[in-house]
């Protein structure tokens, strides 16, 4: 089955047949109160036994009926799925239950969508285990809207059930999901702390990014390692000499991050319109990674600096495409062919001095073959 959160899509109609009518007909009569926690009802039990499937025609049939059962049938499937992780019993009714959610992902399902997860919501606050409650996350994150973020809100506290209610909300996104994610950050401990990072600067919430550069300095690594993503994705300029500074370290592993934190930083700044800063990024990069180890750096650091200034970078590229060091040169040509291609038009005789550099500078031949093609020359 494909889910889909995309408009547009003719609903499937509703059941009117006797089976369905039967089924909602048991789940009526058998209140979870009443009815003991892991009895199978037998309407549902002859259900599971018709998934997993490929047939469209029954996959059709198994979940309109199911979705047909209303809320009682979801809190029902969630009873059944069993409190413990990995509880065979609860294999058919996780399957069913999460294909239900799938189902009514589709398009054009928002009231069997809308039914589903206000259901799935309201059992975040009963008595179920955290394994379960996790679950219940992991199908939020897939059929779960700005409705449903006061009930995975609160969970965000919890060590066990930070991390899938952080997945929820990533999904979910928009203003609610991230005023959320940022309000729990300041009382976060712990691993909770990366968690909520992570996923602000996914979000791209600039508004966190106060909160979040008091921790590129934290003793905790992992910690420290998902404040300058953060940082550099939501392309954060007042973090540039911190992130910059992290990437001056001796430790291997931890320079890499920063500096690819760095880089990010810059291609976001570019994208923003703050060329000038995104400059400065990349500039002091290729000041400063002279060393035959840090060739890749340098290549980024190009790369970067063609795409965010155009033109300007000509004379940097050329003078790339002029390195005795292979491993520099050729990607330089690379990163010369596509500036060509985006000055060409505007800036032609700059564009035809690159493309004739390139095909001193490399015999790679698929480079070569293209810089040939926008001279106008067959390749040969």
């Amino acid at each position: 089955m494909k889910s889909s959160r995309d408009p547009g899509s003719r609903a499937v109609p509703a059941a009117t047949t006797a089976g369905v009518a039967a089924m909602s007909a048991v789940v009526e009569q058998l209140p979870a109160a009443e009815q003991p926690k892991r009895e199978i009802p037998k309407q549902l039990a002859e259900l599971f036994e018709k998934i997993p499937t490929q047939d469209e025609a029954t996959i059709k049939e198994v979940f309109t009926k199911l979705v047909q059962g209303g809320p009682a049938t979801v809190e029902r499937l969630v009873a059944l799925v069993g409190d413990e992780f990995g509880d065979p019993q609860g294999v058919k009714p996780k399957y069913a239950l999460h294909g239900l959610v799938h189902y009514a992902s589709r398009p054009g399902a928002d009231a069997e969508r809308k039914m589903i997860a206000e259901t799935l919501a309201k059992e975040l606050s009963a008595k179920h285990s955290d394994e379960l409650k996790a679950f219940i996350c992991r199908q939020l994150q897939l059929c779960g809207r700005p409705q449903e973020v006061p009930a995975l809100a609160p969970l965000l506290a919890s060590d066990r059930l930070c991390e899938p209610a952080t997945q929820a909300l990533l999904a979910i996104g928009g203003q609610q999901a991230t005023a959320a994610l940022r309000a729990a950050l300041l009382k976060a401990k712990g691993k909770r702390v990366a968690t909520i990072i992570k996923a602000l600067g996914r979000l791209q919430d600039k508004d966190s990014a106060d909160a979040i550069r008091k921790a590129v300095d934290d003793p905790d690594r992992n910690v420290r390692l998902v404040a300058w993503y953060a940082l550099g994705n939501m392309g954060d300029a007042h973090s540039m000499g911190l992130l910059l500074t992290a990437a001056d370290t001796d430790a291997p592993f931890e320079r890499i991050q920063a500096t690819d934190a760095c880089l990010l930083l810059g291609r976001r700044l570019a994208e923003a319109g703050k060329t000038q800063d995104a400059e400065k990024i990349f500039r002091q990069l290729l000041d400063e990674r002279k060393a035959p180890e840090d060739v890749y750096d340098r290549c980024a650091a190009l790369e970067g600096l063609a795409a965010a200034i155009g033109g300007k970078a000509v004379d940097d590229v050329m003078a790339a495409m002029g390195s005795d060091d292979v491993k520099y040169r050729v990607p330089a040509a690379r990163t010369a062919v596509d500036l060509a291609r985006s000055i060409r038009t505007d800036d032609p005789r700059q564009a035809e001095k690159l493309l004739k550099k390139v095909l001193e500078a490399t015999k790679e031949e698929t480079v070569r073959q293209q810089a040939q093609l926008l001279l106008g020359k067959p390749p040969t």
